[in-house]
């Protein structure tokens, strides 16, 4: 049904050549569901006033709506030309980059709309999704507090930042965004993906498998939930089922950083190193600060008896997360395959406060010691070895009866 607001909007674009009347005749056919009519009209007005920042943001936004993404960007950055500040522009142009995955692009549209307009939930939200992709996970994690604390009850917000934090190791941050978002009803992939990956970090594997299969279910094709399942089943001890997934999710997407870590892990159990350490090196040339592919490469390299080699990327991986629990388990073992028995004693005692109840963490601390000359120390840290080791059995036993 025509309003009469309609009528004499279409009829004065029809006589005239006037930019804003033509938007509005657009904007009209667009809401009727008439796109590609909608998208003609708005060519003619950005004819007309090619400076028009709402000509060039309508027909953008309506070419990306009709699966023109490319095309859109042109046209948002003709429009830029003659408004390279306008923050709906940037933000609308970033979030076109996003969609075509470059997200280094979208990152600098999104900061550049936020320096005109900072407290706009939209953008920040954006922002830290281009940043995650990146992982550049702490300006990430900054950006997505900012747009949660000006929408608080945003799931999708709430969401991503639970990622982010999930991500970055901060599982206790995350869980109450994530159990927010699915008390809204944020019952989708993205969602039941994120707290799998929670569960993950948890170690909780068959939790998190439960959940990465419902992602799956929502959405089969999610290169990132495959990804996890594969590393999931990994853990699980069904190494032969995880490789069985892996040709065609890497064929499918030979892209994905994530699934080149999980391939990764496959050739780890199957104790390939070598084939392990190439695949660790893919994921990290596609996502170059990718922490988790960092970690595990140094893994590899250190299993190739390379330990020099592995030591600074354990290092590297602790500057951008100084709670990672393998970079911590990992990083000593490789000092004291160098002889560095002094660094190797400091690294496995504080891995030890990270995992106060393992054992093993103990008896290699007071070995490092040992080799250090340390032998009071040393013999203390075998003694806390042996009474972790006695709790764990008496707590089994009572468990078994």
């Amino acid at each position: 049904m025509r309003t009469i607001f309609g009528a004499i909007c279409e009829a004065f674009a029809i006589k005239s050549d006037n930019v804003n009347a033509l938007v509005t005749k657009g904007a009209i056919q667009e809401t009727r569901g008439h796109l590609d009519e909608a998208i003609i009209t708005y060519r003619r007005a950005v004819a007309v006033s090619p400076d028009s920042a709402a000509a060039s943001q309508d027909l953008g936004l309506a070419l990306q709506k009709k699966g023109q993404t490319a095309e859109a960007v042109d046209v948002f950055r003709a429009g830029l030309k003659a408004h390279p500040s306008d923050p709906d522009l940037l933000a609308a142009y970033g979030n076109a980059l996003l969609a075509l995955d470059r997200p280094a692009e979208a990152e600098a549209a999104f900061k550049q709309s936020l320096a005109t307009r900072s407290k706009n939930a939209a953008v920040l939200y954006n922002l830290g999704d281009a940043l995650r992709r990146q992982k550049k996970l702490i300006e990430a994690s900054e950006a997505l507090q900012k747009a949660h604390a000006l929408d608080p009850n945003d799931a999708d917000i709430a969401l991503s930042l639970g990622s982010v934090l999930v991500e970055q190791g901060h599982t206790s941050e995350a869980y109450p965004l994530l159990r927010s978002a699915l008390k809204s009803g944020k019952y989708d992939a993205q969602s039941f993906y994120t707290m799998g990956a929670a569960l993950d970090r948890e170690d909780h594997p068959q939790e998190a498998f439960n959940f990465v299969t419902n992602a799956l279910q929502a959405k089969p094709d999610f290169p990132q939930a495959i990804a996890l399942r594969i590393s999931l089943l990994v853990k699980l001890n069904q190494s032969s089922e995880a490789a069985g997934l892996l040709p065609a999710a890497l064929k499918a997407h030979p892209e994905s950083a994530e699934l080149q870590n999980s391939a990764g892990l496959v050739a780890l159990a199957k104790q390939q190193p070598k084939q392990a350490e190439a695949y660790f090196r893919q994921a990290l040339t596609l996502s170059p600060n990718y922490t988790d592919a960092l970690v595990h490469h140094a893994i590899a390299l250190y299993l190739e008896q390379r330990p020099a080699l592995a030591v600074p990327e354990f290092q590297q991986a602790l500057q951008t997360e100084p709670n990672n629990l393998q970079a911590q388990a990992n990083l000593p073992a490789a000092l004291f395959a160098l002889h560095r028995y002094s660094e190797a004693s400091a690294a496995f005692a504080r891995a030890a406060q990270l995992s106060p109840d393992d054992p093993s963490l103990q008896t290699n601390l007071g070995s490092a010691l040992q080799k250090a000359g340390r032998e009071e120390e040393a013999k203390k840290a075998f003694a806390q070895a042996q009474k972790l080791n006695d709790a764990q059995k008496k707590a089994a036993a009572s468990g078994s009866n």
